[in-house]
Formats: C-alpha cells, structure tokens, sequence
C-alpha cells in the first residue's frame, strides 16, 4: 500500500480513532521498552540461581552418601547390591524434595567416576539398574554448554555429582 494511500486513509478517520492509535503505538513502545530489558536479566538471573540451587542438591547428595558405598556400586557387580538401591533412593530423594521430576529419564541427579580420560556413571536418580545407560561414558568437554548453568559440580574423593536439567 503506497504511503498516500495510508496518508488519505488516516486523515479520514475521526480524530478519536487518530488518538486511540497514537495512545496504543505509545503504550506497545513502552512495554517493548521496559519489559523486554526486564525479561533479558530476570532471565540470566534466574538461569543463575538455578544453577546454584542445582550445586546446592549436589552438594547435599556429597554428604548423605558414604564413599565405600560408591566403592562397591563402582565394582562390577555393584548395581547389584544394597548400596546400589540405598543410593539411588537418596538421589531420588533429594532430587524430588528441591523440585526435580524422577520421571523423564533425561533429568536426575548423577554420580560418575572417572574410567580413563571420561566418566562413567555409578548411579542416576532416574535409571533403575541394568538399564543399557549406565554403559555410556560422560565427558565433561561435551556438556560444557549444559554445565554453565549449573555453576559448580560438588566432589568427593573420587566422585563427582551432577546435574542434568
């Protein structure tokens, strides 16, 4: 539509439907305007508490689990034992008591050991025993991007605690 078509079309209107339209452009610019700053750091904001409140739920996880328990889990027979169930349980629980969903088996709380150059995975929130997940290796280079968000990972003498969201 040419310009003096919009041009004619406008100076028809009563002047009540020219304010309403100015007064509407002014209102839609100041809500761009102010809200969508607003929105960009409430975002990196959140993204960054949440990261801690993650570090925070794997620095509980460190303390509630003994170290020769993940010793047993880690030898070959250990998703067999005891200590294998009494982990996941706690992992499930601290997992679900901050806000966590046991149920989609991308998200829980894991513990890994190092196997080499990667890691490989102990026990997992969500995964029960034997499922063919626990074969894979985890690197640290390949969820970089996911683990800035996190902030910190909480250690203990061999193992580490992680989070995936």
């Amino acid at each position: 539509m040419p310009i003096s078509r919009v041009q004619s079309w406008i100076s028809r209107l009563p002047f009540r439907s020219k304010m309403s339209f100015i007064s509407a452009g002014a209102v839609l610019a100041t809500l761009i305007l102010v809200l969508a700053p607003g929105y960009f750091v409430s975002r990196a904001r959140y993204t960054r508490l949440n990261g801690e409140r993650l570090a925070a739920i794997a620095a509980s996880a460190s303390v509630a689990l003994r170290g020769e328990a993940l010793d047993s889990i880690a030898a070959p027979t250990g998703q067999n034992t005891a200590a294998f169930v009494t982990a996941r349980d706690a992992l499930k629980r601290l997992w679900e008591a901050n806000g966590g969903d046991s149920h989609e088996l991308s998200s829980g709380l894991a513990i890994v050991r190092r196997r080499g150059t990667s890691f490989g995975y102990l026990v997992h929130s969500s995964w029960a025993a034997g499922q063919p997940q626990y074969s894979r290796a985890w690197s640290p280079e390949a969820a970089r991007g996911r683990l800035k968000s996190v902030g910190r990972i909480a250690s203990c003498a061999s193992c580490a605690f992680l989070i995936f969201d």
